[in-house]
């Protein structure tokens, strides 16, 4: 059997198959992995390094896909079927790896990121095959795969099949504990679901602070520190020329300066010590001496273009040396030789500018997978080489240079290419000139990088909320906000409600879901939760009173938060272990783990028990199906600020966060955050962590990440006002006693339905509960039996709760219904602008008009 039959071969009761004639890979009965055509775009990719087995490439697919969690639990269980077991350490240890992956941010599960990343998993993996292996299987693959019906008809699964796959994934645990480790590896940092804000300076009214240069800038920023400290040393010692002019011709003395032509004014006096005859016959024959004439300093329109390699050996330390190399001859503040930059990936080349740092950033996050930039280098040459005014720096990894087919390409443009220069990863830094037919080293540098790169800004994002172990509850906030896509787990509680736990460390509830999703938003329940974490469960106290559980991983710490009092619990609990199914799942009051024959109960109040006899496997993985149909349903992925570079009033006197300001649509009946009327800033907010910024006269705007600008006013008198940071829709504002706007937004109009006593006729109460919401019989039952006031829900539609109470009043029941939310009255958004915004602003600027007065 050849390469490409033995890799591809599928087997019976195994986690994937072909289907559709080749066309598709897929998890038995369940979803699609990958198209055959996408894997062939790997296989390329990968095979330049080596090829890992395809069930464990499989796998890294199948966890970076959009519902990977879920797809990863149906893999658990395939797997443990077929080995007879729930406890084998491989399985366990590929799974909890895997589900490390699909916490990765979005950007790294899709294009050419996605591609990178598997190319850092499995570069020198466990079970690799030898690059002649991948080739020929690669060769193959792209022909054809023949005789496809041999390796589709499954045969025999064997135990090393398993071991060969899961094991390769789970030795990975060991070289990335965290995702910070894996993004790392990969050397970018975007988060492509949050708005990049990009900016142009702008006149500047007020006095303010002189701007950062692009060199401050990137040393100040922690995703451009490493390149930025560099630059300023290197001025110091790259021996690189600054200006260019022709050398002018103007005699200095010497034969050098004589010459057989010339105008006689130039003739040299000697000439005239000669006879007639013999002083002619010198001039009729030009044998007579000129002085040689002065030719004025010549104009050279000299431009440079620096090509940074960005192939796979250019990746960390050496890109960033290149980087900080490049900086350095462009930005020097003595050259005034004009410069442009270029990154050149496999087979295209990419524009640089580096008069931002937005710009340098997304330079960084250029990284291409092949082992050399030969054909974008020749691209770039026989496009741009062919002037002589133009002077071409390549800037790439010394280890590049053995590959042939750059080789190839530098001796056939060696004319174009004036210098080269090699960076690696302990800060070498050798520049090479051309020099004739050849090139001669002129400099060799060392970078200090330890030194220079010790005082490294700090780590956590400046615009995170600070870590409170004491979660911040937000009952207070009277407007909703809509879900955004880092959603890390959406499920409903067993009342139904449905929930959201977002990357932010916070946890929302939809507010009224008898509405339906499109016609209300999240209510922002709390923050601050003390970790982050995908194992998330909600339940109900007997109070009816929700709490959630989160699990710390690494910790085996249980935290439980009740959601209406802000008690909370943190509970060490050593007998967690990775399954299949929900680590944890709510039932007949309690959380429960199962594994090992086990079954562990964690009361509301944080008590943990061992209940042996109890055996819940059916209703765990019922609530992996539930939990699967929520989030399917629910997740509504929507741009929005995230990041807020700055935050000012215009010489228009609008407020603008970045760029953009509220503006009115559809004749003023709706606001919505657009592109501000003018950048020029009158009078500008300071800011130390980029989280709340704060005008001279004390008055702030908060960036709450999970979806809200917070305005605070200096004057007591103007209430805190409300914004959503939603991009691309219409928004609602509020202040604790006003809205105006689009009503997805508001937060009221629905009620909290409480059951003060069942009556004589229990099960007719039971019955009516069941009838009129999403409970189960046993849930029914166990309401009626409390005995004593207990929430049903904590919002119901306002007519639905008055046709309950109804209901329940015929059988003997007592309801009360509570208003939930906020009773804000609703006005128009111009009259809202009018008399809230435009206070709040006014205040400000008439603050730094009395400052400007008495100064």
């Amino acid at each position: 059997m050849s390469h490409t039959h033995h890799y591809f071969q599928s087997y019976e009761s195994y986690f994937w198959q072909w289907e559709d004639d080749g066309d598709v890979i897929a998890i038995p009965r369940e979803s699609t992995i990958v198209y055959k055509d996408f894997v062939g775009d790997i296989i390329e990719k990968l095979s330049p390094q080596g090829l890992p087995p395809f069930g464990s490439l499989l796998l890294t697919l199948i966890a970076t896909n959009p519902n990977g969690a879920a797809s990863l639990d149906t893999v658990y269980d395939i797997v443990s079927k077929a080995l007879k077991t729930t406890d084998d350490a491989s399985l366990r240890s590929a799974i909890d790896f895997l589900k490390l992956l699909t916490g990765l941010p979005p950007a790294y599960k899709q294009g050419k990121r996605r591609i990178m990343l598997f190319q850092v998993l499995f570069e020198g993996c466990h079970n690799i095959l030898s690059l002649r292996s991948s080739a020929s299987i690669y060769a193959q693959y792209k022909d054809g795969i023949q005789d496809f019906e041999k390796i589709s008809r499954k045969i025999s699964l064997d135990r090393s099949v398993i071991d060969n796959d899961f094991r390769t994934i789970g030795l990975l645990r060991h070289k990335f504990d965290s995702t910070d480790a894996i993004i790392e590896k990969i050397a970018a940092v975007p988060d492509l679901q949050q708005y990049e804000i990009t900016f142009e300076d702008t006149p500047v009214i007020e006095d303010e602070p002189a701007p950062l240069d692009v060199i401050d800038e990137l040393i100040n920023n922690q995703k451009t520190f490493a390149v930025g400290s560099l630059v300023r040393w290197l001025w110091g010692g790259l021996n690189i020329p600054v200006h260019s002019t022709l050398p002018s011709q103007q005699p200095l003395g010497g034969i050098s300066d004589l010459t057989n032509k010339g105008d006689l004014d130039k003739l040299l006096i000697s000439e005239f010590a000669n006879d007639d005859l013999f002083f002619l016959s010198r001039l009729a024959n030009n044998e007579a001496l000129y002085l040689h004439r002065e030719i004025p300093p010549a104009n050279n329109h000299l431009q440079r273009f620096v090509l940074i390699d960005a192939s796979l050996k250019n990746w960390g330390t050496p890109k960033a040396v290149a980087f900080a190399v490049m900086l350095a001859i462009a930005k020097h503040p003595k050259t005034d030789i004009a410069c442009a930059a270029f990154v050149l990936g496999s087979d295209n080349y990419y524009p640089v500018s580096v008069e931002n740092i937005d710009t340098i950033i997304d330079a960084l996050q250029i990284v291409e997978g092949a082992l050399h930039a030969a054909n974008s280098l020749a691209a770039f040459l026989k496009a741009h080489a062919t002037d002589r005014n133009k002077e071409i720096f390549f800037i790439t990894e010394p280890s590049t240079l053995r590959q042939p087919s750059l080789l190839k390409v530098m001796n056939e443009h060696h004319q174009h290419i004036h210098y080269q220069v090699l960076t690696d990863a302990d800060g070498n830094v050798d520049v090479y000139k051309r020099y004739r037919n050849s090139k001669k080293h002129v400099q060799h540098i060392r970078l200090p990088l330890e030194d220079l790169w010790k005082k490294r800004p700090s780590t956590a994002p400046r615009d995170a909320p600070p870590v409170n172990k004491q979660p911040e509850l937000l009952a207070d906030y009277p407007i909703l906000v809509r879900s955004t896509g880092n959603a890390k787990k959406i499920l409903a509680a067993p009342d139904g409600e449905i929930f959201l736990l977002n990357n932010e460390r916070a946890v929302l509830r939809l507010f009224d879901k008898s509405a339906g999703l499109p016609n209300h938003g999240w209510d922002l329940v709390c923050q601050n939760l003390p970790f982050k974490t995908d194992i998330f469960e909600v339940g109900i106290s007997d109070q009816g009173q929700y709490v959630i559980l989160l699990f710390n991983t690494p910790k085996r710490e249980i935290f439980l938060l009740n959601l209406s009092t802000g008690e909370n619990h943190t509970v060490i609990f050593k007998g967690w272990k990775s399954t299949a199914w929900p680590s944890f799942i709510f039932d007949a009051g309690k959380f429960l783990h199962y594994s090992d024959n086990k079954c562990w109960t964690i009361s509301t109040g944080g008590v943990v028990e061992v209940d042996s006899a109890k055996y819940p496997r059916q209703e765990f993985f019922q609530r992996k199906e539930a939990i699967a149909d929520v989030f399917r349903k629910y997740v509504q992925p929507h741009t929005m600020f995230k990041r807020i570079n700055k935050v000012f009033i215009n010489t228009s006197g609008e407020l603008v966060f970045s760029k953009h300001t509220l503006h009115f649509v559809d004749y003023g009946k709706y606001l919505r955050l657009a592109p501000a009327t003018s950048q020029a800033v009158k009078i500008r907010a300071s800011t130390s962590d980029h989280r709340i910024f704060t005008f001279n006269d004390g008055s702030t705007v908060e960036v709450n990440r999970s979806g809200l600008f917070i305005l605070k006013s200096s004057d007591s008198a103007i209430e805190n006002l409300y914004i959503p940071t939603t991009l691309d829709f219409a928004v609602g504002v509020a202040t604790p006693t006003i809205f105006a706007g689009n009503d997805y937004y508001y937060k009221g109009g629905v009620c909290e339905v409480i059951l003060k006593d069942p009556g004589k006729n229990r099960l007719a109460a039971a019955k009516v509960i069941k009838e009129s919401m999403e409970f189960s019989l046993q849930e029914c039952k166990y309401f009626v039996d409390h005995g004593g006031p207990i929430t049903l829900k904590a919002s119901f539609a306002k007519q639905k709760a008055e046709d309950f109470r109804t209901a329940m009043k015929e059988v003997g029941a007592d309801v009360e219904i509570r208003q939930a939310g906020t009773t804000a009255q609703t006005i128009m958004p111009r009259e809202f602008i009018d008399k809230y915004l435009r206070r709040y602003i006014d205040t400000i600027i008439n603050h730094g008009a009395q400052g400007h007065t008495q100064s």
